[in-house]
């Protein structure tokens, strides 16, 4: 058809009567079907009109129609009408290929493949299925298409994507074409990409391979993996070797569990098992896990722990919840005790150490009494030893553990009588100095003068930076050192913050836990790229927040107990962020969209990355925004706004104003790559607000 509007190249064209015009004419396919397309239909190059050039085309021209109910195996203009022929070769015979490409048949020649596809790698192509020879109707679906993408390889290049970024919709080699390879993508109302298909009609001559691209690894969760399904159709003669299913034991004896479901390779007839290789090129399904429902668990004992240990250190007791349960139907029910075997029932206390007594309070000698005669005090000093080395330590180490009086009554005897009514030079109680506040910065130089550490572990600490108490929940410390103390809160629940500029990164060391980890006391270590929780030997670990930002958050249910901690930034030791990356901290500020002019446009994704202290949300107001376009089908321009404590994420594109809240204190601007063009701009405030 383009041959023969090629061939009127020389034809003049009267347009207005007066001289005459000449263009280079191509197929009007995609602009003209059905008999209209027959009618020598051409489409002037390079300009948006198209002019039947000829009475019709040549017959046996392959059209395309208009009419479902008119359609056949292919289509052919004839005499200047595009006609429907049977995969026979007659014409409205209305024969088809089946889904084997067996004209007229019903399905039977051949089997059913089809798996799925939830992995990758980011940044990269990544091959999950290859079709064998003499496939036919290949379907592949990819339900994830805002942060994944298909792409399409024939004989090693790329006919569908294949450089990073989305296709649009593409027919390979041409929609004129027996064999074709069908790639669509759909769009939402935002025109944001919401689903790709891919079909392959077959039977299959070329090495063709389907490959996905994620943006991202795995630090966002699922919202980031791939959705895909696929199926195929292979021949039964050729189907020598097949995958089939077996499953695995339950894990579970009772009740409901779960097993694995994996693949292996056996032969079509005697269904014996043999080398995977003998089943290629037909991929081999992803193993899983599936459900398994056995007959009911009897009923049984439940132990809860209901108390703390009655020692903070050392052999105590603990008391525990003992209940008769039994699972039904997933849930648990609770029963009566009677149901359950009395013999087997676990005791309601039982001893517990929470740690070996480590420290110690040890006392000086009692000093005489302070009067010669008469009635009296002594006293004298304690301090926190340790045991081990029998060294002094800082009595904050002995805090938790019960301390013996330091001063007591005494008597000298009576007075000799000649000297009653007077006192004596030494009578009377002595005068007791009350202790003077200390600075902030004495006290913080006492908290380590009398620990044995060497000079290099003493942390210099600032004066703003070195908090204590309740006063220390819910602050955001932007240091590249210091020492938080978050013991003697008032709250169960305390949380803080430290952040650092880009680059950088936080390790963190406890120096001093007084957690009650039987009572269910805990600290939480999160950020960005790490999750950690613990209780136990927290003075031996050495926290790495990989990222810049770190958020500890501290639950205890025994007033006065928690943690020391010390915290330093470094260089980070791998790159987490792109160049065009920000970090912003602080109760308030404005955000504006990267920008590049084109020839330094680089095929990344920029983030802005906004921390306010904990117990605040952030609230971001548009104040001019502009991406573009709308009506622009060929690029998505959007922005996407986090909320990291749910990762729910909002799309904003086009000119439309927004105001925003988040649930948690942390919240992620992503900025699509077309946005960081020179011609758009968006510009917001954000500011800290109170929770809900």
């Amino acid at each position: 058809m383009a041959e023969q509007c090629a061939a009127t190249n020389l034809k003049p064209l009267y347009l207005t009567g007066e001289a005459p015009s000449f263009y280079n004419w191509t197929s009007a396919v995609g602009f003209a079907k059905g008999d209209m397309l027959c009618k020598h239909m051409c489409r002037a190059m390079g300009n948006e009109f198209m002019v039947s050039r000829k009475g019709s085309f040549i017959d046996g021209t392959r059209c395309e129609q208009d009419e479902s109910e008119r359609r056949g195996a292919f289509n052919l203009c004839v005499t200047g009408t595009c006609r429907a022929f049977g995969c026979d070769g007659q014409m409205d015979s209305k024969k088809i290929m089946d889904s084997c490409k067996v004209c007229g048949g019903d399905n039977t020649t051949c089997t059913k493949v089809s798996g799925s596809y939830t992995e990758g790698k980011a940044k990269e192509y990544v091959t999950f299925l290859s079709l064998p020879y003499n496939t036919t109707s290949v379907h592949v679906t990819n339900q994830r298409p805002l942060f994944t993408h298909l792409a399409v390889k024939v004989k090693g290049e790329y006919a569908v994507a294949g450089k990073g970024k989305i296709s649009q919709n593409v027919t390979y080699p041409s929609v004129l074409e027996d064999s074709q390879i069908i790639y669509k993508v759909f769009l939402t109302e935002d025109n944001l990409p919401s689903l790709e298909e891919i079909h392959v009609d077959g039977p299959t001559q070329e090495e063709i391979e389907i490959q996905v691209y994620r943006r991202y690894a795995k630090e966002y969760g699922n919202a980031t993996n791939p959705d895909i399904t696929f199926s195929y159709f292979v021949p039964k003669e050729n189907l020598t070797y097949v995958w089939i299913p077996q499953r695995g034991p339950c894990s579970v004896t009772c009740g409901e569990g779960e097993r694995q479901l994996q693949y292996v390779c056996v032969a079509f007839d005697t269904k014996e098992e043999t080398q995977e290789e003998n089943c290629r090129p037909v991929p081999k399904p992803e193993s899983r896990m599936e459900i398994c429902d056995l007959r009911p668990c009897p009923p049984r004992w439940k132990v809860t722990p209901a108390g703390p240990c009655s020692s903070s250190c050392g052999l105590g007791l603990a008391v525990q919840l003992v209940t008769c349960v039994q699972i039904h139907q997933g849930k648990e029910m609770l029963l009566e005790e009677r149901l359950c075997p009395v013999a087997e029932k676990p005791l309601t206390s039982v001893p517990c150490v929470i740690r070996m007594c480590s420290y110690e309070w040890s006392f000086s000698e009692w000093t005489e009494c302070s009067t010669s005669c008469g009635n009296g005090i002594q006293t004298r000093q304690d301090f926190c030893l340790n045991p081990l080395t029998r060294k002094q330590v800082n009595p904050v180490f002995c805090r938790h553990f019960p301390k013996a009086i330091v001063v007591r009554g005494c008597s000298a005897g009576p007075c000799p009588e000649q000297a009653m009514g007077t006192v004596s030079h030494g009578a009377g109680l002595q005068t007791v100095t009350p202790a003077l506040p200390t600075t902030t910065t004495t006290a913080k130089e006492a908290r380590y003068k009398d620990l044995d550490l060497p000079p290099s572990a003493v942390p210099v600490v600032p004066e703003e930076q070195a908090e204590t108490g309740g006063g220390v929940c819910g602050k955001l410390f932007l240091n590249a050192t210091g020492v938080i103390n978050m013991t003697g809160v008032e709250s169960s629940d305390c949380t803080v913050a430290i952040g650092r500029p880009l680059g950088e990164e936080i390790t963190l060391r406890v120096l001093e836990s007084s957690l009650n980890c039987s009572a269910g006391e805990i600290v939480l270590f999160s950020g960005r790229m790490m999750w950690r929780t613990g209780c136990r030997n927290l003075p031996l670990s050495l926290i790495n927040s990989r990222t810049n930002t770190l958020i500890v958050k501290q639950r205890v249910s025994l007033p006065g107990n928690g943690v020391i901690l010390q915290y330093n930034s470094r260089t980070a030791t791998k790159k987490y962020y792109q160049d065009c990356d920000k970090q912003l901290f602080g109760p308030h500020g404005e955000i504006a969209n990267p920008v590049q002019l084109p020839v330094q446009r680089q095929e990344v994704v920029c983030r802005t990355f906004i921390n306010v202290a904990p117990r605040h949300r952030v609230a971001i107001r548009a104040l001019n925004i502009d991406l573009g376009n709308e009506s622009n089908q060929t690029h998505f321009n959007y922005i996407l706004v986090r909320d990291v404590s749910t990762m729910k994420t909002m799309v904003f594109h086009g000119k439309q104003q927004f105001f925003w809240q988040s649930t948690g204190s942390q919240a992620e601007i992503e900025f699509h790559e077309n946005v960081k063009d020179y011609q758009t701009s968006f510009w917001a405030e954000y500011y800290a607000i109170e929770p809900k």
